[in-house]
């Protein structure tokens, strides 16, 4: 039988308390058993998931964003997926945009969610004894697949489908694609695919949508990641 945590910490990176709506704690308290809720406050994204592990006091927690809205059995479907060897479970939510709503909708229809890059630290229930010694760079960006590769080096990282919403800031593209080409996140040979991709991946998304807007939107997204990638490569 599986060992499922009675409670657990909630751990709540934020730029700044006030940002917190009402709405994103009660579904927290609803669906899941909250022994501590421990909010960060300022400071690069790396930094605030580093301190987690000298303030969460429960064997699992939990990494929630500010911009998140977790479901109905969220907590239920994380924890049925714990077994020995995993270290965290992050959640595939559905996108409160547009645009990326549609394009990962399309996307899990033909790939599992557990295949794609996305590690869900939006919304990831995590072993605490995974964070020891960990020790990333100062970052804003990038920071959650820091984690994942310093997490899968020793531990199982599943990721599931639950029910939920992120309202999703968008990046500048173009300095992600930098940043994450510095941080040596993706191979080149992700990349290159990702390129040749672009236009199939965006013209099935516009019909699967009936929308030229989605398609444009996503080509361009693509391309501004790809343009600071490659700048990368030359600074």
């Amino acid at each position: 039988m599986k060992d499922i945590p009675d409670k657990v910490d909630i751990v709540i990176p934020v730029k700044t308390k006030e940002n917190i709506k009402n709405e994103f704690i009660e579904s927290v308290y609803k669906e899941i058993p909250v022994n501590k809720l421990i909010i960060i406050e300022g400071g690069a994204l790396s930094t605030a998931r580093k301190k987690a592990y000298e303030m969460v006091s429960t064997e699992w927690f939990v990494f929630l964003d500010d911009d998140i809205l977790i479901g109905k059995d969220w907590w239920k479907t994380m924890t049925s997926h714990i077994d020995d060897d995993t270290g965290a479970i992050g959640g595939m939510i559905a996108q409160m945009h547009p645009h990326l709503g549609p394009y990962t909708e399309t996307v899990w229809m033909f790939r599992n969610p557990s295949k794609l890059g996305n590690p869900g630290i939006n919304n990831c229930l995590m072993r605490k004894e995974v964070l020891k010694g960990y020790n990333p760079p100062k970052i804003f960006w990038g920071e959650d697949q820091v984690l994942y590769q310093y997490v899968t080096k020793k531990w199982k990282w599943k990721k599931v489908r639950v029910n939920g919403f992120h309202y999703i800031k968008m990046h500048n593209m173009i300095q992600l694609g930098y940043i994450y080409n510095k941080l040596k996140l993706y191979p080149k040979r992700w990349v290159v695919r990702r390129f040749f991709q672009i236009p199939f991946v965006s013209l099935f998304v516009a019909i699967k949508c009936h929308s030229l807007k989605t398609a444009f939107w996503l080509a361009s997204h693509y391309l501004e990641f790809l343009v600071g990638w490659t700048k990368g490569l030359y600074s």
